[in-house]
């Protein structure tokens, strides 16, 4: 996600400074932008950005988790993070998908060092945020989140601010995947019944989102379930199931009781402990389909292939 992204951000005219665990797609995003309206620059490591001084008012991260956030900005016991190497005065932007409490405790850690912090998770897939058409909420301090909407409307067309805790944004987010996660074994279990009784599925789902279902979400998801398109590449499985565990947690927490979440964790745990969990995660309802006596082990191997059938 943070590649596209990245690459809006230098067509619209910033200059980046880019760390990425895979250099590859640091150089990717090199080549590809020569001669554009920003510029990029490439670091080995996430410290050796701020090595040479350049200045940097904004920070930028796209993390898969809590963990790795927290070690990238406040470090171990073995070694400090980045946070303490940035400017007073600049800031933060988080668009990672993590707890609430997460959130909170860097809006703190940051404000000790006068350092703005906004929480930005996104709701898109990378061909979704590389057209621009990403939808962002933001929390946090309302000087900071006014800075961070200027930057990111290069690269979304909805921008929604949901207020000064810093963990509203992720609990909006949290929830939209909760839904979205929701919708998509809703498609599995209700194309499961056409089909046993001989109806086209793939027809069945077209002829639902092009009418009372007419939207982004059942149209996409929709099309992966009736075509069994699961190819890796867009939201893994594995980060599907992550989401589904900070929403169990935060509903622990605020004593929040959530009847059809226990099921979608157990369908995501269930796929992981199959050895699914680099698929899409619409692919969640694969093991609907097996408890309808369907074989699906040529679906899993061709998605694995990056292919589909």
């Amino acid at each position: 996600m943070g590649y596209p992204m990245a690459k809006n951000l230098i067509l619209a005219g910033y200059n980046l400074a880019v760390f990425d665990v895979d250099l590859s797609r640091g150089q990717l995003l090199q080549s590809e932008t020569v001669a554009k309206l920003g510029s990029v620059e490439l670091f080995s490591s996430a410290k050796d950005i701020f090595s040479k001084q350049l200045n940097i008012t904004t920070l930028i991260t796209v993390l898969p988790n809590d963990k790795i956030l927290k070690s990238v900005l406040i470090g171990n016991d073995n070694e400090g993070g980045i946070l303490e190497l940035l400017l007073p005065n600049s800031q933060h932007i988080s668009c990672s998908t993590i707890s609430p409490q997460t959130a909170r405790e860097l809006h703190q850690a940051h404000k000790k060092r006068n350092i703005g912090y906004v929480a930005s998770p996104i709701f898109a897939r990378p061909d979704g945020m590389a057209a621009g058409m990403a939808s962002l909420v933001l929390s946090g301090d309302e000087e900071a989140v006014l800075r961070a909407t200027e930057i990111l409307k290069s690269t979304a067309s909805v921008i929604k601010t949901f207020g000064n805790d810093p963990g509203a944004a992720n609990v909006v987010k949290l929830c939209g995947n909760y839904l979205i996660g929701s919708a998509i074994l809703s498609l599995w279990v209700a194309w499961g019944l056409g089909v046993s009784n001989g109806v086209d599925r793939v027809e069945a789902i077209k002829f639902y989102t092009s009418t009372f279902f007419d939207c982004a979400i059942y149209k996409g998801y929709g099309q992966r379930v009736s075509e069994r398109d699961h190819k890796a590449g867009g939201f893994a499985l594995e980060l599907g199931l992550k989401d589904m565990t900070l929403v169990r947690d935060t509903a622990y927490l605020s004593n929040t009781p959530m009847p059809f979440l226990s099921v979608l964790v157990d369908r995501f745990l269930g796929e992981k402990a199959k050895g699914r969990s680099s698929l899409d995660w619409s692919a969640i309802g694969l093991g609907v389909s097996e408890l309808s006596g369907v074989n699906v082990c040529k679906y899993v191997e061709a998605c694995s292939r990056g292919e589909k059938i």
